[in-house]
């Protein structure tokens, strides 16, 4: 098995893989310069992650906006154990229940090449039909074998990087931007098993990343960076915009609350029965 290195991590749990390269061919100079002190938004992470990751155990919660009013908070904890080939997804939300707002919980376990799933509302495990059941275990495959192909990919997307001038997204992204084609895994995509897609990056003052831009069919999407000296993890902690002409309409907020690297699996995390 391959090793799971932190950069490939980073990709997987930053939506958009960015540690990994630091190769810089002959591009304009300030994307050059603004690329060569990419690092600097990432310092503080530095001996944060083993670095063979063998096991991970991630908690991201979201916040969801419609019409711009908030909706309920729900939490994903997603526990992968690359050793032994498995996965655990634990979905916690609020919904409107008879007697008002009451937790639903959906847990979803990939071993042995199965998938099987579990909802609060049932109390027990139960199989998916084949036809969700083909993709949804395609995805979750998919999850332990993206990062090489995204780690060969990677170094060429700064090669080709290309520097824009200072842009303004709806005054919610405001800074210098290089426009790079970077790899993106299928469980972000639901296409091939890695696509590359352009993809803005904006830099704020002393050439910090504060967020990127991905092209969307609905309208550019705008991910706008917590302060990430201050992230468990870079590039996970945003606001979701959605553009709409030159106004910014919030979709949701993302944060992580607890991740953990390489420690003892309880098994029972994999059991449905």
């Amino acid at each position: 098995m391959t090793p799971l290195r932190p950069a490939r991590l980073v990709k997987l749990l930053a939506l958009i893989g960015l540690l990994s390269g630091t190769a810089v061919a002959q591009i304009d100079p300030r994307a050059q310069a603004l690329l060569d002190g990419f690092q600097k938004s990432f310092s503080h992470l530095e001996g944060t992650v083993p670095e063979d990751v063998t096991s991970m155990d991630l908690t991201l919660c979201f916040t969801f906006f419609e019409a711009g009013e908030a909706q309920p908070e729900s939490c994903t904890r997603m526990v992968m154990d690359r050793a032994n080939h498995r996965l655990m997804q634990e979905l916690r939300m609020t919904v409107e229940g008879d007697a008002g707002p009451e937790e639903h919980v959906i847990t979803t376990v990939y071993r042995d090449g199965q998938l099987m799933m579990r909802d609060s509302t049932v109390g027990e495990a139960f199989e998916l039909p084949e036809s969700q059941l083909e993709v949804l275990e395609a995805t979750f495959e998919s999850i332990f074998d993206e990062f090489a192909e995204m780690q060969a990919a990677f170094p060429e997307a700064f090669e080709r990087a290309t520097y824009d001038g200072e842009v303004d997204y709806g005054g919610v992204l405001v800074g210098e931007q290089v426009t790079a084609t970077m790899p993106i895994p299928n469980f972000m995509t639901g296409g091939a098993a890695v696509q590359e897609r352009a993809v803005r990056l904006v830099f704020g003052a002393q050439g910090r990343l504060i967020g990127s831009v991905i092209e969307a069919p609905e309208g550019d999407l705008v991910m706008v960076y917590d302060d990430l000296e201050e992230a468990p993890l870079p590039i996970v902690n945003h606001t979701l915009y959605r553009l709409e002409g030159d106004t910014a309409l919030i979709q949701a907020r993302t944060r992580v609350t607890h991740v953990a690297f390489n420690e003892p699996l309880d098994d029972a995390l994999f059991e449905l029965d």
